[in-house]
């Protein structure tokens, strides 16, 4: 599997980062809620909790690096 082509410009890479990382949350959400296991699911919520941070901090780091 290629990884995605990344613009050279910072604030457009932020911006494919955070696309790609939120395309990621919706399904970990589904999982969880056909999951029984109690293990599985407290994996995937706290994988789901990591993603939600890194949105975050991604979100604040876009907003730096937007053009003036």
């Amino acid at each position: 599997m290629n990884a995605p082509q990344r613009s050279s410009d910072p604030h457009l890479a932020i911006v494919q980062l955070l696309n790609d990382l939120r395309q990621f949350l919706d399904p970990v959400s589904d999982v969880i809620e056909r999951s029984r296991d109690a293990g599985v699911n407290g994996a995937l919520i706290e994988a789901q909790s990591f993603l939600k941070e890194a949105v975050a901090s991604l979100s604040r780091a876009e907003h730096l690096t937007r053009p003036k």
